[in-house]
């Protein structure tokens, strides 16, 4: 018997009995849901039926989040150890596993031998690394979220990415590459880029606040090439505007048009704006 029920998205998918009560995955949109215990009736399953006929048939789910246990083979025991070992080694998934392995390992012994040889001496070449790093992690995050169904690990992957930008501008300042007094507001400017290009890619209202920071700590690299970072009342003063900015920019977004709303993301905006006057007030 297949359960047929429909998912907050509007799409109609259908399962086994045997999952009834499990949580499932909408191959359509990707949220998760629970699949039904209460299978059609005959008189819906006919209309089910029907509306096949005209195009609507049912996806089938499958990704479940909890399977239903499987049944032990009886004859589990009885094979070899050695047999049951190399049916282990030659599954799909150990092999992918071991690439992955061979591959972070190689990575490794790569970067090893590559400062044993004393290529990282360098700052410009540890910069380049660096640099190519960030976006590695930067981009291993978008793919998670986008091509898989680990849409947390990759949300924290990118964030980290997000984190890990800033410290290349570090870098560059502590190895005398591009000072606070030689522009170094441009790989600011960069960095704004970066967060701007995942909120746009990911649609997701948590990289806003990225921005937020991006865009912040631009600023502060600014007003230091100025030389008037240390000065609190300009300080204050920045904060300040920078809050009142922030504040009403939520209202660029359209109330309820559109992936960009102003109930998603405008309110990052409106409490980092709070945030900006607070600091202001602290500094005062």
């Amino acid at each position: 018997m297949t359960i047929q029920f429909q998912c907050a998205c509007g799409a109609r998918l259908k399962a086994r009995d045997e999952f009834s009560g499990r949580r499932a995955v909408c191959p359509s949109c990707g949220k998760t849901l629970q699949v039904v215990a209460k299978a059609l009736q005959p008189d819906q399953a006919t209309a089910a039926s029907t509306e096949s006929q005209i195009g609507a048939l049912p996806t089938q789910v499958t990704e479940f989040l909890d399977p239903p246990a499987t049944v032990a083979d009886p004859n589990e025991e009885k094979r070899p150890v050695l047999r049951r070992m190399f049916e282990a080694l030659l599954d799909p998934r150990s092999i992918q596993w071991m690439l992955m392995i061979g591959g972070g390992l190689g990575v490794l012994g790569l970067v090893i031998w590559l400062v044993s040889l004393g290529i990282f001496k360098d700052p410009v070449v540890l910069a380049v690394a660096m640099g190519a790093g960030t976006l590695a992690i930067l981009g291993a995050g978008w793919y998670l979220v986008l091509k898989t169904r680990f849409r947390v690990a990759g949300q924290a992957l990118t964030f980290l990415g997000c984190v890990v930008a800033p410290l290349n501008l570090w870098f560059y300042h502590a190895q005398g590459l591009i000072t606070l007094d030689d522009q170094l507001w441009i790989g600011g400017v960069v960095c704004c880029l970066l967060y701007a290009a995942t909120v746009y890619v990911l649609r997701d209202p948590l990289f806003i606040y990225a921005v937020e920071g991006g865009v912040t700590l631009t600023v502060l690299l600014l007003l230091a090439e100025l030389g008037v970072v240390s000065d609190p009342t300009a300080l204050s003063l920045f904060f300040m505007a920078m809050g009142l900015i922030s504040i009403h920019a939520e209202r660029a977004f359209p109330p309820d048009e559109g992936e960009f709303t102003r109930r998603r993301f405008g309110m990052p905006l409106f409490w980092s704006g709070h945030a900006q006057i607070g600091a202001s007030l602290i500094i005062l």
